[in-house]
């Protein structure tokens, strides 16, 4: 609902980078058919604080949802080299961090690696390296316009 000049809405979750996938989405859509001027921004009340993207120009939305479009299309045909959390790993902390994200760690406390997921395991049966060749790219161009819209 508009509040303000912003759309505001809840998800009694935490700011998993998979919602946040998911409220981008929703977020580009509404921006993509809005009628000139663009609402401000879009706010969710999550459960542990807020999450929010400045608003786009029609223009740049349907452009972001094409290009997500795309990959989407990309992926029906051939899994995609993108793993969520392994990504936003990739672009806040680095090459090593991502790595870690995907194989996750041993020791007295295990934190399992998002590669422990059967889905990802089977998908990627067979692949020496999932994070080489196109996932950095992938991560970029998925997560690199989110990450730049965020507020």
């Amino acid at each position: 609902a508009p509040v303000g000049g912003w759309r505001v809405g809840h998800a009694y979750e935490d700011g998993r980078i998979r919602l946040m996938l998911a409220l981008w989405v929703e977020h580009l859509w509404h921006c993509a058919v809005a009628a000139e001027p663009a609402p401000a921004g879009s706010m969710w009340c999550l459960r542990e604080g807020r999450a929010g993207f400045r608003a786009l120009a029609p223009d740049e939305a349907r452009a972001r949802l094409a290009e997500l479009l795309s990959w989407y299309g990309q992926g029906l045909c051939q899994p995609l080299h993108f793993f969520p959390r392994s990504a936003e790993s990739l672009l806040e902390s680095g090459p090593a961090a991502a790595r870690r994200t995907w194989l996750g760690s041993g020791g007295g406390v295990r934190i399992r690696g998002e590669s422990h997921d059967a889905a990802w395991r089977i998908l990627m049966r067979g692949v020496a390296d999932p994070l080489a060749g196109s996932f950095a790219g992938l991560a970029q161009g998925i997560l690199g316009p989110l990450r730049e819209a965020r507020q």
